[in-house]
């Protein structure tokens, strides 16, 4: 079993999540801030549970993933209308062939992309894919311990050289985790980059690709082991720490499971903890690393312990705060890309059979916001929703 958080998150909430191993925008638009919440779907312990990722919404479906429940209890993946009818179960897991599914899923045409943290031939997570209809699945990578394992970050497609990108937490040749490529088709798996402390180390999220260079964040590591931001070349090389997290006001502290967003002239992230308040951090930076501000900096009323990633829509970032808010179960909020206008969308809330702690990264459809919660509904076993018309 993985002992994933192990290395160092420090709040009991972790471990609740159980991980071990807007309408179309012109100029800048947003989901109205009092658009209508809706809880799609309850899900239940025989057809998926605890959903994670950061759903993928095409010709009127969501695709994503649930860590545990299906037929053999190590996850599946689903589909779903965005009216929240039709749920259907695609893949079951079943350990051989990969257990507890992560991060969402990398949508190419009619096939899917994704990861699992465990399972596989050496019980330390995969590469799969599996076609939309639920057909074709097949194991792309078998990961071991030697040379990365714990893959948690999801996929990224370079459409030049056909490769898909993603990292592990840990392994490689200095245990530090790995950036690793494959091509769709399974062929020419590689680490492309063994990580080390002292520029950055387990790397919970995946990557963005930013002016033709590779871009993450790590939960450790650094100069004061609180995490770095940093790039690198598709071959590997140039390998750079563009910021060192260092915790306290203006700044953040571990790198969180959400991979960064680019509008092609800033990237954008959060971290677990750090700011003011020790409670999470948006932050925004430059290619190079000399422009990093904190766009904000969470306080419990306001939610706290940013889990997923951001989803951007023109100039307003989107993204989700595990606990904190009114409620104490989470938080859907925005904020523009220059730091002002940060809101909460919807305080989720526990009382009857309602959505609560959401833990992966929204998406859309041009008109509502999407996502699921990791636990809640009427089966305590997660929900999808939506924000929006």
């Amino acid at each position: 079993m993985v002992h994933a958080i192990a290395m160092g998150l420090r709040r009991t909430v972790v471990w609740r999540i159980g991980l071990i191993g807007a309408f179309i925008l012109l100029a800048g638009g947003a989901v109205p801030v009092h658009a209508q919440f809706t809880q799609l779907h309850d899900l239940d312990f025989p057809s998926g549970n605890y959903p994670y990722g950061k759903p993928v919404i095409k010709d009127g479906f969501i695709y994503d993933v649930a860590r545990f429940g299906g037929t053999s209890g190590f996850g599946v993946v689903y589909r779903i209308k965005t009216d929240g009818t039709l749920y259907t179960v695609l893949h079951n897991f079943n350990f051989v062939n990969g257990a507890h599914p992560f991060a969402g899923l990398l949508r190419k045409g009619t096939t899917l992309y994704g990861v699992c943290t465990e399972g596989g031939n050496s019980g330390v997570g995969t590469v799969f894919k599996v076609k939309t209809d639920g057909t074709g699945f097949a194991i792309l990578h078998n990961f071991a311990v030697g040379s990365g394992f714990f893959p948690s970050g999801r996929l990224i497609h370079h459409t030049v050289t056909d490769y898909l990108y993603g990292t592990t937490v840990y392994g490689g040749t200095n245990l530090a985790g790995t950036v690793f490529r494959i091509k769709r088709t399974g062929a020419g798996f590689s680490v492309v980059k063994n990580l080390t402390a002292a520029k950055g180390a387990y790397p919970y999220a995946g990557l963005v690709l930013h002016g033709g260079k590779l871009f993450g964040h790590t939960y450790s590591g650094g100069t004061s082991g609180l995490g770095t931001v940093f790039k690198l070349a598709i071959s590997g090389t140039g390998y750079a720490a563009i910021h060192h997290f260092a915790g306290g006001a203006g700044d953040g502290e571990n790198g969180n499971f959400g991979s960064l967003v680019s509008d092609g002239s800033f990237l954008y992230g959060m971290t677990f903890y750090g700011g003011a308040s020790g409670d999470g951090t948006v932050y925004k930076i430059n290619a190079s690393g000399t422009s990093f501000s904190t766009l904000h900096e969470f306080i419990f009323t306001d939610g706290y312990f940013p889990y997923g990633g951001l989803l951007r829509m023109g100039s307003t970032l989107y993204g989700m705060c595990y606990a904190g808010g009114a409620k104490n179960n989470g938080v859907l909020f925005k904020i523009m890309t220059n730091g002002t206008g940060h809101t909460t969308l919807h305080d989720f809330d526990s009382a009857a059979s309602g959505s609560y702690y959401p833990a992966g990264t929204p998406g859309t459809d041009g008109t509502s916001i999407f996502g699921s919660t990791y636990l809640g509904g009427v089966n305590a076993a997660g929900t999808v929703f939506k924000n929006g018309p």
